[in-house]
């Protein structure tokens, strides 16, 4: 069985904040967890299966599953490193990252 990956890029856009480029177009904007808010997105379009997060330079730093990716957020605090959490959306917020 082959897997499929889909692949996304993220450009530094300023300290801590990124775009993502999948497909070639930027499907979320100033993201400070693009890994998870693309996954949300992809997943909102129908797709699933793997997703592999590439840098500036091309290299591969992230890969995991679409479906569990959604779910999840980066959290960090002064009294932890990051780490991926369980993802709710703030209540009061309409805006939506993705396009």
């Amino acid at each position: 069985m082959v897997t499929e990956y889909k692949a996304i890029y993220i450009p530094a856009i300023k300290q801590g904040r990124y775009d993502v480029v999948f497909e070639g177009k930027v499907v979320v904007n100033n993201s400070y967890s693009p890994f998870s808010d693309t996954a949300r997105h992809l997943l909102s379009q129908g797709l699933k299966g793997k997703l592999v997060l590439y840098d500036q330079r091309g290299v591969p730093c992230l890969l995991g599953g679409i479906e569990k990716a959604a779910t999840q957020i980066v959290y960090e605090s002064q009294e932890s490193s990051p780490r991926f959490v369980t993802y709710h959306p703030h209540p009061h917020s309409k805006k939506d990252k993705t396009k």
